[in-house]
């Protein structure tokens, strides 16, 4: 209990109700067979995402939300291994290689990563066809002066309050984090058809995260930015309220189909 961050023990995980069931081929209530994967951010638990899962499951759409990286405060790298294996097994379970991917904050940034090592893949084990990245941390965290004091002594007091997760994502905006190279190897060139439909959703209003880059734009030129005031006629929304908030999660609905 004394080695989790601070932050860990005295938040608890949001608290999941009893999940509807997936569809199934069986039952001819599955209208698509790529599922969908839901990736929380740092700090937070598949209980954040269980409105969305509900509301995609009664339209037919098979939904996994796997709980990685102790409330994702692990290392990223920790992290994108735990998901890329979780992935693996739910294309086991539904005879799929192809997943969509809806992912908030630090699940933004995963997703980054994981479509990056398997871009530098000959072989894929899968792939994605759709990311909605919703206010996702590709960029790392925004560099306050808090963030640039919790990047001290190597992170050693973002670790102590959110892990090491947090202490990856303030090095990855200080441009001290070991980002993967654009995919230009000659095996990979032509296969623009590998590159999933990435969508951003941001805020103007949420001044905690960095959503995009210059390296994630060299991989993904053809991304879209869809601003969330705009879709919401101008009604802001703090980052820790857009994966419970109904009119994030009909706009999310929306991106999917």
């Amino acid at each position: 209990m004394r080695n989790r961050p601070l932050l860990t023990r005295i938040f608890p995980p949001t608290a999941a109700h009893p999940s509807s069931p997936n569809p199934s081929p069986a039952s001819g209530d599955l209208r698509d067979p790529v599922p969908v994967i839901a990736l929380h951010g740092t700090l937070d638990s598949p209980g954040a995402w269980a409105p969305l899962a509900d509301g995609l499951r009664t339209l037919g759409r098979r939904v996994y939300v796997p709980a990685y990286g102790d409330r994702g405060t692990a290392a990223l790298v920790d992290s994108v291994a735990e998901v890329e294996s979780y992935i693996n097994g739910v294309c086991t379970e539904t005879n799929s290689d192809t997943v969509d991917i809806v992912a908030h904050s630090q699940g933004g940034l995963l997703a980054f990563l994981l479509f990056t090592r398997l871009a530098n893949h000959e072989c894929e084990r899968f792939s994605f066809r759709r990311v909605i990245s919703v206010s996702g941390s590709v960029g790392g965290v925004n560099l306050t002066e808090i963030s640039r004091i919790l990047g001290w002594w190597n992170g050693a007091p973002a670790r102590w309050l959110m892990g090491q997760a947090l202490a990856d994502q303030i090095a990855v905006a200080a441009g001290k984090y070991e980002l993967p190279a654009a995919n230009t190897a000659p095996h990979l060139r032509g296969r623009k058809a590998a590159a999933p439909d990435w969508i951003n959703v941001i805020s103007h209003h949420d001044n905690l995260v960095i959503p995009w880059s210059d390296t994630a734009q060299s991989f993904l030129p053809d991304s879209q930015t869809v601003l969330l005031e705009t879709e919401l006629e101008g009604r802001p929304v703090a980052h820790w309220k857009q994966q419970t908030d109904s009119e994030v999660i009909d706009l999310i609905t929306r991106l999917l189909a």
